[in-house]
C-alpha cells in the first residue's frame, strides 16, 4: 500500500511580496480611474452668459435677472462706496472661451435662467489644490466646471482683476 506522502511547500516570499504591493497598487490605479475616465465623457454643448466683478470691491453694483421672456434684465443698485460695476462675459461650450459681451448684445440672445442647462450640466466652482496627499497645491486655487454628475470639464473663465463669477443664464439655442 501507497501512503501519500505529506509535503510542505516553501514559502515563497516573492509572491507574498507581489500580493503585499498588488492590492494597493490596484486600489490606486482605481481610484485614478474613477475620477479621470468621466472626464473624457464630459461634453457640454450649451453656452451661458455670466458677470464678474473686481476682486477689491466688496459686491457688485449691477445685479442681473431673466424675465419671463428670457431677457436679461439689469438692477443697478448701490451696495457701498466699495461696490464695482460688472463685466458681462459670453462662454462658448464648444470652444471654451469666454469672451467680453456689452449689455446691448446680451439683449440679443434669449436665456433660461435654470441651475442646470438643457443638457444637464452645471456651472460649479471646486476649490482646493490639485495636490496628491501632502504634496504641492494650495488651498486657495479655484477651478470652474461644467459637471453633470461624475461627468465634469474644467472649463477657463477670465474673471476680472480675479473678482467673482455670478452665473446669469444658459443660451437657448
Amino acid at each position: 500500500m501507497n501512503t501519500p506522502s505529506k509535503t510542505h511547500k516553501k514559502p515563497n516570499p516573492k509572491k507574498d511580496l507581489l500580493l503585499l504591493f498588488a492590492a494597493p497598487v490596484a486600489m490606486i490605479l482605481l481610484a485614478i480611474a474613477l475620477v479621470y475616465l468621466p472626464r473624457l465623457f464630459a461634453n457640454p454643448t450649451y453656452d451661458f452668459i455670466y458677470s464678474s466683478c473686481g476682486r477689491y470691491s466688496y459686491g457688485c453694483a449691477d445685479r442681473y435677472s431673466i424675465d419671463a421672456d428670457g431677457k436679461i434684465t439689469i438692477n443697478t443698485s448701490n451696495l457701498s462706496d466699495d461696490s464695482s460695476s460688472s463685466t458681462l462675459y459670453y462662454y462658448d461650450a464648444s470652444a471654451n472661451t469666454s469672451t467680453r459681451i456689452d449689455y446691448a448684445n446680451v439683449l440679443n440672445y434669449s436665456l433660461s435662467a435654470s441651475a442646470k442647462s438643457p443638457d444637464n450640466y452645471q456651472l460649479k466652482s471646486e476649490n482646493g489644490s490639485g495636490s496628491f496627499l501632502f504634496w504641492g497645491g494650495s488651498s486657495s486655487d479655484s477651478s470652474w466646471y461644467l459637471a453633470d454628475g461624475l461627468k465634469k470639464k474644467q472649463i477657463n473663465l477670465p474673471e476680472e482683476y480675479s473678482g467673482s463669477v455670478n452665473f446669469i443664464g444658459w443660451v437657448e439655442k
